[in-house]
């Protein structure tokens, strides 16, 4: 009997290993789904219904989770191409791999109706195939983008007919020296720049000028833009603006 018993002990965890293992891969394919920024959902690949769907794909429909999961996806689709969908059924089931996208006109609970792009993968657990998808609002993409643009569209405008003279710079660059000589130790930029006059005008040159507005040039004596943006012509490289800098790194290795 005690070797019965041995035995059926160590066939419970022979066996449960890989069980373990099964629930382990679960809970992370569910815990990246569920804390994703994108709205995701989960379903066995032959299945009719979600197995697991994260809070923000169900506000995008506007439905809980657990509505979303007692549904048959079909319920949430208006207009997709089913011979699509079985052509990523086939391809999904062959290669794990594969991440294939399509775009499908999904339905709110409200009947309203929006257009989506799904990316789907396949992971496997539990002896299934299931496809992860992720999915992104075109239409809400595109108001974004167009929003942009006209955001865009008004500083330009703004920048261009500003009185004030205006340039955009780039200072990346300079604020990576900065940080590399403050790794090194340098904390007085006043002292290091008195000790290391070569510096600054090096500095200078790292500062790619982006644009221009008009006021600016005007101020530079009419200069055209391509002017403005070269060390060698430009009167924003003078002394007088290399005393500027000085001053403007010194503020910025303080970050003020």
């Amino acid at each position: 009997e005690d070797g019965i018993r041995d035995h059926c002990v160590t066939g419970v965890q022979t066996c449960a290993l890989p069980i373990f293992r099964q629930l382990e891969q679960e809970t992370y394919f569910k815990k990246l789904i569920a804390e994703s920024p994108y709205a995701m959902g989960m379903r066995q690949i032959h299945a009719s219904s979600y197995y697991f769907v994260n809070q923000r794909f169900a506000d995008m429909l506007g439905y809980t989770v657990e509505e979303m999961t007692q549904e048959e996806r079909s319920h949430f689709i208006a207009k997709e191409d089913p011979n699509r969908q079985q052509r990523f059924k086939q391809i999904l089931t062959k290669e794990s791999s594969s991440v294939l996208s399509a775009e499908t006109e999904y339905r709110r609970k409200d009947g309203s109706t929006f257009l989506a792009r799904v990316n789907h993968i396949a992971v496997s657990f539990n002896r299934e195939q299931y496809s992860i998808g992720w999915i992104v609002d075109i239409d809400e993409e595109r108001r974004r983008r167009l929003a942009l643009e006209a955001s865009e569209a008004r500083y330009r405008r703004i920048f261009e007919a500003n009185t004030v003279g205006i340039r955009e710079c780039d200072l990346s660059q300079l604020l990576t020296e900065i940080e590399k000589l403050q790794s090194e130790g340098v904390v007085d930029f006043a002292k290091y720049m008195d000790d290391n006059p070569d510096w600054l005008p090096l500095m200078a040159e790292t500062i790619r000028i982006l644009d221009t507005n008009k006021a600016m040039l005007d101020l530079l004596g009419g200069i055209s833009l391509r002017e403005s943006q070269n060390p060698s012509t430009s009167p924003l490289y003078s002394e007088h603006n290399l005393t500027i800098l000085r001053y403007e790194i010194i503020a910025l290795a303080n970050e003020k």
